[in-house]
């Protein structure tokens, strides 16, 4: 059997940003809406848990769905 962990790293972009989402409307009963923008020019947002209903006004949570590709390492830079 996989680990999830391998199943996960295996999914497609937007089947990763649809995971994402039923994770955060699962994991916090505190959100009154959770939003999957995840689209071009979605400004690093993919998905949103709202924890009021002033949405955008009020809290909320920001969930940006990335991968670290093998061939350049995340936090390195070269000058």
């Amino acid at each position: 059997m996989t680990k999830p962990a391998t199943r996960i790293v295996e999914l497609e972009d937007n089947e990763l940003e649809e995971f994402v989402e039923i994770y955060a409307e699962r994991k916090s009963k505190d959100y009154v809406e959770v939003e999957r923008v995840g689209a071009a020019n979605d400004k690093g947002r993919d998905v949103i848990g709202f924890l009021s209903r002033a949405r955008h006004e009020g809290e909320w949570d920001l969930y940006q769905c990335k991968r670290k590709t093998r061939a350049r390492s995340s936090g390195s830079a070269r000058l």
